[in-house]
C-alpha cells in the first residue's frame, strides 16, 4: 500500500467535480448552477437519512451516493434536452468510472464500479434509497429557486414527487412542499 501517481490523479478528477457545474438548472435561466460535487455531497446526506428510515445499509448508500455521478468529472452534467438525445449517457458514464477508478487499487476500483451499476438498475433496497435522494437533492434545489424567484421549478417538484418510491422520500417531499421560508428555516429559533 501506498500512495501512487494514479491516486494523485484520481483525486485531481475529484476535484473536476467542484468546477463541472449541473448544467440542467441552466435550462431554467439559472446562471451560476452548483458544481456536481455540491450536488452528490447533498445525496450522500440524504441517502444516510433516508437509509437509516427505511432500514437499509447506511455505510452503503453514502458509498453509492459518493459514486453516483463520478464519471460526470469525465463527460460532464447534461441538461434534459442533451439527454433526448444523448440519452442518460449510462455507456459514457460507465467508461468514464471505469477509466478514472482504473488509477486506484483493483479492490476500490471495482467497488466503484459495481456500486453504480447496482444504483442505475436499481436492483437493491440501497440503490432505490439513492435514486430517491439524488431525486430529493433536485426537488431541494428547486424548492430554493422557486423561492428566489424562478419560474418553472414548480414541476420539477412534483416531477420528484411522482418519481420516489421510498415512504421516506415521499414524507420528505411532502413536507418539503408544505414548507414556506425553506431558504431560511434553518435560522429559525427552537420555540420551548
Amino acid at each position: 500500500m501506498g500512495v501512487e501517481n494514479g491516486m494523485i490523479k484520481f483525486l485531481s478528477e475529484l476535484q473536476m467535480m467542484k468546477r463541472k457545474k449541473r448544467e440542467g438548472l441552466r435550462t431554467e435561466g439559472v446562471e451560476r448552477p452548483g458544481s456536481i460535487a455540491e450536488h452528490s455531497f447533498i445525496v450522500a446526506h440524504l441517502a444516510r437519512i433516508i437509509a437509516y428510515y427505511e432500514g437499509a445499509d447506511i455505510d452503503k448508500c453514502i458509498k453509492m451516493a459518493l459514486f453516483h455521478d463520478l464519471g460526470e468529472a469525465r463527460i460532464g452534467d447534461g441538461d434534459k434536452i442533451n439527454k433526448n438525445y444523448c440519452g442518460r449517457q449510462l455507456e459514457a458514464q460507465m467508461k468514464a468510472i471505469e477509466d478514472g477508478s482504473s488509477r486506484l487499487e483493483e479492490e476500490l476500483s471495482r467497488e466503484m464500479v459495481e456500486l453504480f451499476n447496482e444504483k442505475e438498475e436499481r436492483r437493491s433496497l440501497e440503490a432505490r434509497v439513492v435514486q430517491d435522494a439524488d431525486w430529493l437533492e433536485a426537488a431541494l434545489q428547486a424548492k430554493i429557486y422557486l423561492e428566489r424567484g424562478y419560474k418553472g421549478f414548480q414541476r420539477w417538484i412534483v416531477s420528484v414527487e411522482k418519481a420516489v418510491t421510498t415512504d421516506t422520500a415521499k414524507e420528505i417531499i411532502r413536507k418539503l412542499k408544505e414548507t414556506e421560508g425553506f431558504v431560511s428555516c434553518y435560522l429559525e429559533e427552537k420555540k420551548e
